[in-house]
């Protein structure tokens, strides 16, 4: 996995085997660094608030398997077939 930034707070996560973009987001505020842990699969990103004077700092889970879990975790029904293959790309497991 590699990470890039963009402008206002968007930034991009990519397999670099396949040199595909896995997901994008975009956050309150800049992204002045960003950064993996060593397996992988979080990832730390440093903010620069929209006033300019604070900043965060954002620890996010980016394999799949991981924020399946974490979203399985807050919704109250799950995802319809379509829904599935809209937000997911597949089919519900």
């Amino acid at each position: 996995m590699a990470g890039s930034s963009g402008e206002h707070g968007s930034f991009g996560i990519w397999n670099v085997a396949t040199h595909e973009r896995v997901m994008q987001m975009r956050l309150p505020g800049t992204v002045r660094v960003l950064g993996f842990d060593p397996e992988g699969r979080r990832l730390a990103i440093a903010l620069e608030e929209p006033q300019g004077s604070l900043h965060a700092v954002r620890i996010l889970a980016v394999q799949p398997d991981d924020l399946l879990a974490a979203a399985a975790d807050r919704v109250t029904r799950g995802l319809t077939p379509e829904e599935c293959r809209t937000y997911l790309q597949s089919e519900c497991r």
